[in-house]
């Protein structure tokens, strides 16, 4: 076998598993950020409030 059948060989494998790879490989998922809003009033004086929460921080 020459050089270039051996080059040539070892291209075409290298393809052939690259196209494998991208085919059968999982690709992660690009997740959502989460985002809660919870408005609310206290009992006493009416006093109204909100809190947010952001990707697991709280965001007072």
């Amino acid at each position: 076998m020459t050089k270039l059948n051996k080059f040539q060989a070892f291209s075409l494998s290298t393809l052939l598993y690259g196209i494998a790879a991208l085919t059968f490989l999982p690709i992660p998922k690009a997740e959502a950020a989460t985002n809660f809003n919870c408005p609310g009033q206290f009992p006493q004086n009416r006093m109204q409030f909100s809190v947010s929460y952001l990707d697991g921080r709280n965001n007072i």
